[in-house]
Parts: C-alpha cells; sequence; structure tokens
C-alpha cells in the first residue's frame, strides 16, 4: 500500500464514513422528530384545540364548568382522553430530554458537520483524479482535523471513527482509486523525488567535479 492509500484508509476515509453513520444518531433522530413534532402539535392546536378554548376565554360568558366542558369535548372520553394525556406526558418528557441534552445545539452543529464532510467527500473524488493527489489529500486532511476537533469540543461528535467499518472503508478505498490508480503510480511512494542539486563551481565558474 503506497503513500496515498493509507492517507486515505487511515486518515481520511474512516472519518468521512463515520459522518454518514451518525445521521442516523439515536439523540439526533430524536432531535429531529421532536422538530417535526412540534410543528405538528402546533398546527393541531391551533386548528382544534386553541380554538374553542381561546374563544370561550374571549366571550367571557362561559363558567369554570363550561371550559372544563370544552376542554373535555376537544381532548374526548375514555380512551382517547386517556391518549391524549398520554401523549402530552411523553411530549413533555421529550422536550425536557432534548433541553437537558442540549441537542438543539449538538445536534444543528453535527448537521452542519455532516453536509462539509459530504463536500470534502466531493474534493477527495476530484483530488484522487489528479496525477498527483497527495498535496489535495493533506489540504483536505487538514480541513476535516479541524472539522472534527471543533465538532468534538463542543460534544456534537459522538465517536471519532465509528466501529466496525474496516470493511465499508476498503470496499470504499478500492472503488475510489481504481480508475485513477495507474495515472499515479509514479507519486505513490514515501520517498517523492527532491529537486537536483546544483553541481558546485569554482572561482571561473567551471564545474570544479570535471
Amino acid at each position: 500500500m503506497g503513500a496515498i492509500e493509507r492517507k486515505l484508509r487511515h486518515e481520511i476515509l474512516p472519518y468521512l464514513i463515520t459522518a454518514e453513520h451518525l445521521r442516523r444518531w439515536r439523540p439526533l433522530r430524536i432531535y429531529t422528530f421532536y422538530v417535526y413534532a412540534g410543528e405538528v402539535f402546533v398546527l393541531l392546536a391551533g386548528l382544534g384545540i386553541a380554538t374553542p378554548i381561546t374563544r370561550a376565554l374571549a366571550d367571557g360568558k362561559g363558567s369554570t364548568s363550561t371550559g372544563y366542558s370544552q376542554l373535555l369535548d376537544v381532548l374526548g372520553s375514555g380512551y382517547m382522553a386517556a391518549a391524549s394525556i398520554a401523549l402530552l406526558l411523553i411530549w413533555g418528557l421529550l422536550k425536557f430530554y432534548v433541553r437537558t441534552e442540549d441537542l438543539p445545539k449538538r445536534c444543528n452543529l453535527l448537521k452542519s458537520s455532516i453536509r462539509q464532510c459530504s463536500q470534502l467527500s466531493f474534493q477527495v473524488k476530484q483530488a484522487v483524479a489528479k496525477p498527483d493527489p497527495m498535496p489535495s489529500l493533506i489540504s483536505i486532511q487538514d480541513k476535516l482535523s479541524y472539522l472534527i476537533d471543533r465538532s468534538i469540543a463542543e460534544d456534537a461528535w459522538p465517536d471519532p471513527v465509528f466501529p466496525d467499518i474496516d470493511h465499508e472503508v476498503d470496499k470504499y478505498l478500492t472503488g475510489l482509486i481504481a480508475p485513477h490508480k495507474a495515472n499515479w503510480q509514479q507519486f505513490d511512494s514515501d520517498e517523492r523525488p527532491t529537486a537536483r542539486r546544483r553541481r558546485p563551481l569554482d572561482e571561473g565558474g567551471v564545474d570544479a567535479r570535471r
């Protein structure tokens, strides 16, 4: 395995693949459900619950029993009332969990990091198509390291590398470099060509080694 392959295999691809796995991170899923459920609940409240209660308060004519009767009409009775109360409790616990774990900040930062990793994945595909991918890969690795370090510091990146992804990394690496490896074979080594040293000259400007 050459230098370019090692950099991809050990220093870049595991983190890009981890980013894809983190799309299914459980707290991120819970937070996404919380956000969409909140919008749905607000819509339902505006259509079916807030309207009769607000009307009763605005009229100022109904007694406490009247308002209570309207609330029961909204929630229903029997199983419907129990289900409504259970949903309210679940929503309350969900909201408590989201606030306690600071999921709005963590998940929004994680989603931003995942989007940036997708962009870096595209840059990797562009880099390996060049005759010498190493300079571009070094730049990509620097950006990736900064991104992940910041996310970990903000507790928005659970695991630096997702466990048990070696097979995925190897498969991705093979498909990534197969069309281009022959084009950069001469550069895929630890010892890269250095600038040719100039021959020493004598006082007359003639090569002293001649």
